[in-house]
């Protein structure tokens, strides 16, 4: 056999087995490229996932529920409605589920989260929701009815984090409290002697914001190397999809044009 043929035959060889393993990695390179659609929002990539976008090309954190108006993300066993998500700041803006357009949500507990990928922005504060409470003898600005355990009592709002708080020299006691965040322009509104509990339920349908850390800086890695972001299926560690495969951090060539790749 003429030695230039042999040599041509052992490259074909060699190249046949090279496509299927670019192509995979391809794959998940070029999924991870594409944002996604999500109920109400538009252009969600990294760190979310959901709906048809893949789980290794977010975080395992970061699924989204579409199902509804507005997409759901639980954050420690907690519903939480998007109201609006900033990839440029890395912020998205939030509110409680279970108070959405309603002031009397049937279990009572704080606000949770998980402080190892979140944080709050500086500027939200806490009100307090008070429920259950003993009745003033005459009906306050920041007073408002619920059922509680099928009995009608009065609930009240007031800023900050207080169990009990005094009224003109009164201290009324409550038997449940819930914090909740809110942003900086609510608390002003609530804070005023006019404020309503129509004020009050525009406050927690406004939400709060969240900074969330995914990896953040190996992402900016990622991609200034031409990567896409994403996890490790095997072990949900942060992964950096590429045209000639994953890497932990960055591609290893940077240049991520795709050209004689896979068709």
């Amino acid at each position: 056999m003429h030695p230039n043929l042999f040599m041509i035959m052992i490259g074909i060889s060699i190249f046949s087995h090279l496509p299927m393993f670019l192509c995979q990695d391809n794959e998940q390179y070029t999924a991870c490229g594409e944002l996604f659609e999500c109920a109400n929002i538009q252009g969600i990539g990294y760190p979310f996932w959901g709906q048809n976008r893949l789980p290794y090309c977010g975080h395992p954190r970061f699924r989204l529920n579409c199902q509804g108006d507005a997409p759901i993300i639980t954050i420690l066993s907690m519903d939480f409605r998007v109201l609006a998500i900033d990839n440029k700041t890395q912020t998205l803006t939030v509110a409680r589920q279970d108070l959405w357009s309603n002031t009397c949500p049937i279990l009572l507990y704080n606000t949770t989260m998980d402080f190892n990928i979140f944080s709050y922005s500086i500027r939200q504060r806490n009100i307090s929701l008070h429920y259950g409470c003993t009745r003033f003898p005459v009906p306050l600005q920041n007073q408002f009815d619920c059922n509680v355990n099928s009995t009608p009592s009065s609930s009240y709002f007031t800023m900050g984090e207080t169990p009990n708080f005094v009224i003109n020299n009164t201290t009324i006691t409550c038997n449940s409290n819930v914090i909740v965040p809110v942003n900086e322009t609510s608390t002003e509104i609530l804070s005023s002697l006019s404020a309503t509990t129509n004020n009050l339920t525009a406050a927690l349908d406004g939400g709060f914001q969240l900074q969330w850390d995914a990896n953040n800086m190996y992402c900016t890695q990622c991609n200034d190397s031409g990567g896409r972001c994403g996890s490790d299926s095997s072990n949900t560690s942060f992964a950096c999809y590429c045209l000639d495969g994953s890497y932990a951090r960055t591609c290893r060539n940077t240049d991520q044009t795709g050209k004689g790749m896979c068709l």
